[in-house]
């Protein structure tokens, strides 16, 4: 079997890394893989996974770019033969409709979140012989807002390989660690992993921060690119937050910048399943998180972290307040968390239910 994933850019976050985990899993199971996308800082980490750029990248789904795009997918198709197209984004979905009525070659998706219900989106589906929903919420999501016929949906929860992670890090390792990122060894260190845009909801992280500021001594590590990042660091200033956070860009690995927390954070507004939370969890950190999207399905409030409701400054804070008051209680959430990745969100059964589902399109 040989599969083409596709995508409309290859930078740094959640989608490129689920690319990269899925690809070495497939090889690992003896498959053939390349990948098809606008070129990206990703790039280099695919190793010898062969790559494809179609690029320019594009958000426009029905656009001179796409059909560019489109034409260049059916000739890599036609010359390396592969036998299914797997889009992992919107506009990765409607270049593989097109190629697919081109080539006869099937193509399934993956919804990694939420999509507006515009006209374009009503008109060309695109969806595919089948659809992966990476949460119960976004299957939900689908169903109703799309009207998407459950027959075609299968739920596979993203997947982590929990050998990348270590299992415990010694007080002085994180130490260590710390002072190689510039950070003070013996702080508390809350940090986010996300990319720097409102639906992360940065602001009510640094809003909560400046309500406890007074009363406790920490250091924050913001992880991650966007286009509110001068807005974000205008708020840190304003806050007088600035010799508390630390603001670091997009990472093509963070296991060293987890291993330096004590804390993870994810205020999102919107979250289909939180990839960086998942290797929050596999580091064994306590999670404080808001109660949207999938995020519930992998943080069990009270177990494996804290759920606090969107937009609500005050309620994140006071859970902040309880890790930083009892570590104990933070570090036994935190092994916790790393139990239930290990239990129900391993990189191996994800890939297995993936290719299951290639088998059901071929054979189909």
């Amino acid at each position: 079997m040989k599969v083409l994933l596709l995508a409309s850019h290859f930078e740094i976050g959640g989608i490129t890394s689920y690319v990269l985990s899925l690809a070495k899993g497939l090889i690992a199971n003896g498959i053939e893989v390349g990948v098809a996308s606008a070129p990206g800082r990703g790039i280099k980490q695919l190793g010898d996974i062969p790559f494809f750029d179609i690029g320019p990248r594009t958000k426009c789904e029905i656009g001179p770019r796409s059909v560019r795009s489109a034409l260049k997918v059916s000739r890599i198709v036609r010359e390396h033969g592969f036998d299914i197209l797997h889009a992992q984004t919107r506009v990765a979905s409607f270049i593989s409709f097109w190629v697919s009525k081109s080539t006869g070659t099937p193509f399934i998706s993956t919804a990694h979140g939420h999509y507006n219900s515009h006209l374009g989106r009503r008109l060309f589906p695109c969806w595919g012989k089948l659809v992966i929903a990476i949460s119960q919420h976004v299957r939900q999501h689908l169903l109703y807002d799309f009207n998407l016929n459950e027959k075609y949906l299968r739920l596979i929860y993203n997947g982590t390989d929990l050998d990348r992670f270590p299992d415990k890090i010694s007080a002085v390792e994180k130490k260590k660690i710390r002072i190689n990122f510039g950070l003070d060894p013996d702080l508390p260190t809350l940090g986010i992993v996300a990319r720097l845009s409102p639906v992360k909801g940065h602001e009510y992280f640094f809003k909560a921060l400046a309500r406890i500021k007074d009363n406790y001594d920490f250091q924050v590590v913001i992880v991650g690119e966007g286009p509110e990042k001068n807005s974000l660091q205008d708020l840190v200033s304003y806050l007088k937050l600035d010799d508390n956070v630390k603001f670091f860009g997009s990472m093509e690995n963070t296991i060293p910048v987890l291993k330096a927390m004590d804390i993870f954070v994810l205020p999102s507004l919107q979250e289909g399943l939180s990839l960086s939370i998942l290797e929050a969890q596999a580091c064994g950190l306590p999670v404080v998180a808001t109660n949207v999207g999938g995020i519930s399905e992998i943080v069990e409030n009270e177990r494996t972290g804290i759920l606090t409701q969107p937009r609500d400054d005050e309620s994140l804070g006071e859970a902040i307040k309880r890790f930083l008051d009892d570590p104990d209680a933070a570090r036994r959430m935190g092994w916790e968390g790393r139990v239930l990745v290990n239990k129900q969100f391993s990189l191996e059964e994800m890939v297995k239910k993936v290719i299951s589902v290639y088998n059901e399109v071929l054979t189909g």
